[in-house]
């Protein structure tokens, strides 16, 4: 791929806001670290044939060297440059420590998670050994996503009615005072269910050997996956959006992660998908 604006250079990241490819020099980053060219920031961008370092000619060899520290894989990849495993340049921003505010970081990388799902997975830092970043992430994606399914249960409360007349010492409760006290368990829930699924798939991906590091990288999958559940919050097609994101993160994480192909994906997957189509 070459740079939209410089075609003699080949391209260095992609923009996050019209894709249009750029090279080193036409890159601009905001305070979230991602890719912009010029025109989107109301910047002139450089015309053909200069670079930062002067007029380049045509077989300016720097720009074409994969050796060269200008030419990485960023913000949005274009190859298969940086090693699976390995740490990204740039991070999620909740993962990103400099980042002035925790609910921004949250809704930014919730953003960057839905539209550009590829991407996000790319800037996940699989290498760092902390859980709880991850985990609160998720137990706040999944509480987020639990609003559109409360919603839709007590839109049409008839099933928790039923429930409710099983169990005698129930029956008195209203479907929303019912679900009003399982609030309190949804966070434990989500995390108890995180541990499970990400040792479950991390038993089978090393059971076939494919795993190229720690329980600590599966985690993170599964974690960060979990953004997939504030589609939830779409009505209608929610559901169904979500159970098609869950997979397509999920094989892209252990991807990007571990190195597993996509036979290692779907086993890895596998009894998730079973408990899915039992609940259904």
């Amino acid at each position: 791929m070459r740079c939209a604006y410089h075609p003699e250079r080949p391209a260095f990241a992609a923009c996050f806001e019209c894709f249009d490819q750029l090279c080193q020099s036409c890159t601009h980053r905001g305070d979230d670290g991602l890719a912009r060219c010029g025109p989107c920031l109301g910047i002139a961008s450089e015309p053909h044939g200069t670079t930062l370092d002067g007029p380049p000619g045509p077989d300016d060899s720097a720009w074409d060297d994969p050796r060269d520290p200008r030419f990485v894989e960023d913000v949005v990849s274009l190859g298969t440059q940086r090693p699976q495993g390995e740490s990204p340049s740039v991070v999620v921003p909740w993962e990103n420590k400099t980042h002035p505010s925790d609910l921004g970081a949250f809704l930014r990388t919730v953003v960057i998670g839905i539209m550009h799902p590829i991407i996000y997975m790319q800037q996940i830092p699989w290498r760092k050994s902390n859980l709880m970043t991850p985990l609160i992430f998720a137990v706040l994606a999944g509480m987020l996503g639990q609003v559109g399914q409360t919603a839709r249960l007590l839109a049409n409360p008839s099933h928790i009615e039923e429930a409710l007349k099983s169990v005698p010492e129930l029956a008195h409760l209203s479907p929303t005072m019912f679900v009003l006290c399982l609030l309190p368990f949804i966070p434990i829930t989500l995390a108890v269910s995180l541990f499970l699924k990400s040792w479950i798939a991390h038993t089978l991906l090393l059971l076939i050997n494919a795993t190229r590091g720690p329980f600590e990288m599966t985690f993170r999958v599964f974690a960060y996956t979990e953004v997939a559940t504030v589609l939830l919050l779409l009505p209608v097609l929610g559901p169904y959006a979500h159970k098609f994101y869950v997979v397509f993160l999920v094989l892209n994480g252990l991807r990007e992660s571990h190195g597993a192909g996509l036979g290692a994906g779907l086993l890895a997957l596998m009894p998730m998908l079973l408990l899915q189509a039992l609940a259904g």
